[in-house]
């Protein structure tokens, strides 16, 4: 019975005196967690092929690994003569009998006997990490668009006291509200998405963790994090919580990444070999951009830094203040996205007592708590109208009024503004001060997105090799080719950032030192797979070596690796590995027949527009309404497209035009991809590389949409 990568694992209550109970065996592995009920008199093999009753894809299991059996309602578990033995507790057993808390060893896959009661709820999905990072970018998509929150919580065990997930999971999962989304991040670790939680929630969620452990348990500590407060991704989510999970010990089991601002320490923030030696960089681009960093780095001019997500902008605006003469006087950073709308100007100018309902004390802002330094703020382009008013001001004449005083104060800072938003179009769309962005737009740096620089795609995974290491107290010594060339083929659309999580979790999941295909994430494997997204490195870096591994190694293990260079490991400086090799990645024209998805869904999405607008004679209230969207929306997608009146009401043969109405225009929209999507699958019988093919996106954006709508 192969698993999938999504496995159910039960949701567990203690049974009721009268109600039915039946033994399980929770079987913990990279992928999930499979749930296999035990019947007296009938024995179960596990092991990773057939002919094993449940086949696990596992290279530590052996082909059949161990025999599960019920006699009596007492559960035995028998070694069946393997390469890496089956342990009890830690001590290796040929067959002894197992009960609820004992940890049950098969290789590196973790076994537990838990109770299973038929009168239990519905069963909670416990997904992988792949599966868990979409369903949270979704969830962060949702929050962005309504205004929400979305709450983190990264809980492991103590490493002082390490324990396989089964012994303190299932109450973990109790604790959980019905829609909360649960994953597994490692064998010790698990993450936690709770759409609309507050900061109190979180807390409370946490302090049950850490508070209601059983005898049985092992420590738990915690992190947490919010958007938007914390990070303003996905992938920054994750990030910043588990850093936060990584802090914490069983003196101090939650800590919170939930800031919205911070203060530069280059000691506590920067990695040692940033410090010591500077960032990584192998590219012309970055080597271009540095050096306007350091002739930018003495002016006191703002700056502007421009780059999508997860490409670095925050690391350029320390290092314009940490190469300055500034370095010594405090950099402050705000998250302008996370600050809502009303206390955004007293976050950045203070506020007097008594200003509005919650002030209860005079306070500083951003502003005077960076004096004689520098104030970054991110996201600028979150800031509501009366803030860009007041920060403009401020750029003018060097004075700031706290929130309820009269009274200016002079500062002294140097400002530097980052986003990943196109101003000059929020300009256009008069949603930004045009006199504001000529003011910050004083110098603009661009940080160009990873996939426009892979030269440093292999010095940057060896480098968060060794910080990963550090941090989690690993001894990761390489990667495996195939693994490498599969990291530099993906595009990267969550950048750095992005790359760095990847390499974190294959360095806390991997088993034989060696980062392998397998340790990577799925959407780096599909993408690799496919072959269309990154031209392959196909030789080592320049400090990368070969190692040709001896014959007679067990299961699993790697044949050659690139390795991480031994003086990673005797100094402090990053590692400097040269640019690999590149070939132009070949281009075919689109497949006969095939049709453009993303000019498809344009074409529709103004279709509807104007049949909504023709209905309504042009009105643009009544013709949000009908679409159920916000007139200023549908003010924006009016000037997006050009479109005029005289171009009358849409005249399709469409039958989902006479549903404009009936449905919201966001369902209609997607009611009309699916069934382009189903189309192109019947098309190209069910083959998804060629469906992507004919629909002209990525296999990556295929699969994504096909979860999203169930297909």
């Amino acid at each position: 019975m192969p698993l999938d990568k999504e496995i159910v694992t039960s949701h567990y209550k203690k049974p009721g005196p009268d109600s039915e109970t039946r033994l399980s065996l929770l079987i913990y592995y990279r992928d999930g967690v499979e749930v296999v009920p035990l019947h007296p008199g009938q024995p179960l093999v596990v092991g990773r092929g057939d002919p094993s009753d449940v086949v696990i894809n596992e290279q530590t299991l052996s082909r059949q690994h161990a025999r599960f059996g019920l006699v009596d309602d007492q559960v035995w578990v028998e070694d069946l003569s393997t390469t890496n033995g089956t342990s009890v507790n830690g001590k290796l057993v040929t067959r002894c009998t197992v009960t609820q808390g004992d940890q049950i060893g098969l290789g590196a896959v973790s076994v537990c006997v838990h109770q299973l009661s038929p009168t239990e709820r519905k069963q909670r999905i416990l997904t992988n990490h792949d599966r868990f990072l979409a369903d949270l970018e979704d969830e962060i998509a949702r929050a962005r668009t309504y205004g929400r929150s979305v709450g983190l919580v990264a809980v492991r065990s103590d490493r002082r006291s390490p324990g396989q997930l089964g012994r303190w999971c299932p109450r973990v999962q109790e604790l959980l509200r019905q829609f909360d989304r649960i994953g597994l991040y490692s064998a010790d670790e698990v993450e936690i998405a709770m759409p609309e939680a507050s900061h109190e929630e979180l807390a409370a969620l946490a302090h049950q963790v850490v508070q209601g452990a059983q005898p049985h348990e092992p420590v738990l500590l915690c992190g947490v994090g919010l958007f938007p407060d914390s990070a303003a991704s996905a992938d920054e989510l994750i990030e910043v919580t588990r850093r936060a999970g990584l802090q914490a010990t069983p003196e101090s089991p939650i800590v919170s990444a939930t800031s919205s601002h911070t203060t530069f320490e280059p000691s506590a923030d920067l990695p040692a070999s940033s410090r010591a030696e500077g960032p990584i960089v192998q590219s012309p681009q970055m080597a271009s951009l540095y050096e306007t960093v350091d002739r930018l780095a003495n002016a006191r001019i703002p700056v502007l830094i421009y780059g999508e997500t997860g490409t670095g902008k925050e690391v350029i605006a320390r290092e314009l203040h940490a190469r300055g003469p500034l370095r010594d006087r405090p950099m402050k950073c705000i998250n302008c996205g996370a600050i809502p709308s009303q206390l955004i100007e007293s976050a950045l100018f203070g506020h007097e007592r008594g200003a509005f309902t919650g002030a209860h004390q005079r306070s500083k802002g951003l502003f005077e708590e960076a004096e004689g330094g520098t104030v970054l703020l991110d996201e600028i382009g979150e800031l509501s109208p009366a803030a860009q008013t007041a920060l403009l001001r401020v750029l003018e004449t060097k004075r700031i009024s706290r929130v309820g005083s009269s009274r200016e104060l002079v500062v002294d800072v140097r400002i530097l503004a980052a986003t990943n938003r196109d101003l000059e179009q929020m300009c256009e769309a008069q949603t930004f001060r045009w006199d504001l962005l000529y003011r910050l737009n004083t110098m603009m740096l661009r940080i160009p997105p990873l996939r426009e620089r892979q030269d440093e795609i292999a010095p940057l995974v060896f480098h968060f090799i060794q910080q990963a290491n550090q941090d989690n107290r690993c001894r990761v010594h390489g990667v495996s080719p195939d693994a490498l060339n599969l990291l530099c083929r993906y595009p990267w659309p969550g950048n750095v950032r992005e790359l760095r999580n990847v390499i974190e979790r294959a360095v806390v999941i991997v088993e034989h030192g060696v980062i392998d295909v397998r340790a990577l994430s799925e959407r780096v494997r599909d993408a690799g797979a496919e072959g269309r997204s990154r031209p392959a490195t196909t030789r080592p870096t320049a400090e990368a070596r070969r190692l040709d591994r001896p014959s007679g190694k067990r299961a699993g293990s790697i044949t050659e690796v690139f390795e991480v260079p031994e003086e990673v490991w005797q100094s402090s400086g990053p590692v400097g590995a040269g640019a690999a090799d590149k070939a132009p990645a070949p281009t075919s024209p689109a497949p006969p027949g095939s049709m453009d998805l993303k000019a498809e869904m344009e074409r529709h999405e103004q279709a509807l527009l104007l049949c909504a607008l023709g209905r309504t004679g042009w009105n643009q209230a009544e013709a949000a309404r009908l679409l159920h969207m916000p007139v200023r929306t549908l003010f924006y997608k009016i000037k997006h497209y050009g479109l005029r009146q005289e171009a009358g009401q849409a005249s399709s043969s469409d039958p989902q035009l006479d549903e404009v109405g009936a449905l919201a225009f966001k369902q209609l929209m997607q009611k009309h991809e699916s069934r382009l999507i189903v189309t192109a699958l019947e098309c190209c019988g069910g083959d998804r590389a060629q469906a992507a093919d004919w629909l002209q996106i990525s296999a990556r954006t295929l699969a994504n949409k096909m979860r999203s709508y169930d297909l």
